[in-house]
């Protein structure tokens, strides 16, 4: 058995159409949109920001600690604890703030 080979031009169903016929949202929907992308960018930007801030604050404090412990005299037990408050206060504070994010 032999298999024939069907070719179609795609040029043989081809109807021109006019411009008329594309259709086109209405301007309010258009408008609607790029309000809302503007909207998401301006979102993901703050988040971005916040995310920033957010590691900054976080390991500042590590930095810090040399001069923290000269200029408060705390030893390194003491120093130790403050960076446990930090970070328990810290893990604390997520707990109501990530439901609130998601």
């Amino acid at each position: 058995m032999e298999k024939e080979n069907i070719t179609l031009d795609p040029r043989s169903s081809f109807t021109p159409s006019s411009s008329a016929d594309i259709p086109v949202p209405p301007d309010g929907l258009v408008q609607r949109s790029t309000r809302i992308k503007r909207i998401q960018t301006t979102a993901m930007l703050l988040l971005f920001f916040a995310a920033v801030i957010n590691y900054l604050d976080r390991s500042s404090l590590s930095v810090a600690n040399l001069t923290i412990r000269e200029e408060l005299g705390l030893s390194a037990t003491e120093i130790g604890a403050l960076l446990s408050v930090f970070s328990l206060a810290y893990g604390i504070a997520q707990l109501p703030c990530g439901p609130l994010l998601d």
